[in-house]
Formats: structure tokens, sequence, C-alpha cells
């Protein structure tokens, strides 16, 4: 037996961008389906697997999590995406001439973030920043956090 899927609009009706003030910010789910979902009652959480045709913007995956997050009245939602393999492309990975931001170029092939482990120790990783923190700590310290993904789950 196949895997069941269904459309995510159809499960997540309040994030239908017929229903969106964000500008269609959503209409990238138009044509996603949904292949499981998990909720975890001692978290009061929920997770989705969803399968689209192209990788959405992370403003777009975060907007569904909150709104499925307020609509079943949740502490979080957290909304997983998967491409298909013909999606992936070549295309998607980091090319030598991006932009450095910060320190030279690292040293060594990218690592998938999904196979970090605490023992890994220092690594390189490739994938798009979707935000950022800095925190102040004693002393005047400050500390910059990154937000990263590299869309492979």
């Amino acid at each position: 037996m196949g895997q069941v899927k269904h459309p995510f609009f159809e499960m997540f009706p309040i994030c239908d961008p017929a229903e969106d003030a964000d500008g269609g910010i959503l209409s990238v789910f138009r044509d996603a389906v949904v292949f499981d979902v998990a909720l975890d009652r001692e978290a009061n959480a929920i997770t989705v697997s969803v399968e689209l045709k192209e990788r959405p913007a992370p403003v777009a995956v975060s907007t569904a999590e909150g709104r499925i997050a307020e609509y079943f009245e949740l502490d979080r939602a957290e909304v997983q995406v998967w491409l298909p393999r013909s999606a992936r492309k070549k295309e998607d990975a980091p090319k030598d001439e991006s932009r450095l931001l910060w320190g030279r170029r690292p040293r060594g092939n990218p690592v998938p973030i999904a196979g970090l482990t605490p023992e890994t120790g220092r690594t390189v990783i490739a994938g798009e920043v979707f935000g950022k923190e800095l925190r102040e700590v004693r002393g005047g310290l400050r500390i910059l956090s990154f937000n990263v993904t590299d869309y492979d789950g």
C-alpha cells in the first residue's frame, strides 16, 4: 500500500491564500501535499511533513507554522518541507562565487546539517540564513546566532 497524501489546504484551510492578508505569501503551498502529521500532546505541538514542487521562502513556512499553531491552539507547529528529487538541482547548492559574509572561505566540503551531532566538532555547512539573534551577555559581550537551513530535512 502506498503512502497516503492529502492536499495541504484541505487539511489546513487557515493557510489558504484566498484567506491570506499577507499578499499571497502562502500560495507556494497551493500544490503541496501532506504525507505525515505527528501530534505531541505532551509538548502541545504538531509536526507536519509536506511535499512541495519548489522550495518555499522561510517566511512562508514560518507564517504557515504560526497559523496552524494558533488555529489548533498549540504551543508550537513545525512544517517540514520535502522536495522531490527532481526539484533538487545543482543550482540550489551554494556556488564558489557566493558572497563571503565574514572571515575567510572555509576549507573542506560542506556536510548536511541533519548529520551534525554534539560530537561533530569543527565542520563546514552550506545553506541559507533565515534568521538571526543578537544577545548581550555579561561584561558587554555580544553573541550573534544565525538560523541556517540546507533544506534537506
